[in-house]
């Protein structure tokens, strides 16, 4: 079972990057252009950082902060669904 899309996977594919290993991170354009290492790590931080992406990742970033509160108060059932919140967004925001 493969595991679900990050942010940064989605942009990447988005800009014409392939991802051909995760660890350590390396990618391929279309335009036959290879990455990896620190290099991978600045396309992706580029693209993450983008206008557009940014209000994206400051949506989640904001999510998270919500979610983080969230989950030490209310009752055990509303706990646990804020946690589960916490994982999706965590799982969505790019890796540092």
């Amino acid at each position: 079972m493969s595991r679900p899309k990050s942010v940064q996977d989605v942009l990447l594919e988005q800009a014409g990057w392939t991802i051909e290993c995760q660890s350590p991170l390396e990618i391929r354009h279309t335009d036959g252009s290879f990455a990896t290492l620190n290099a991978a790590r600045a396309v992706a931080d580029a693209l993450i950082m983008d206008p557009v992406h940014d209000k994206r990742l400051a949506a989640l970033r904001h999510i998270e902060g919500a979610a983080t509160v969230a989950q030490s108060t209310g009752d055990q059932t509303n706990q646990q669904l804020w946690k589960s919140v916490l994982v999706i967004v965590q799982d969505a925001l790019p890796r540092d």
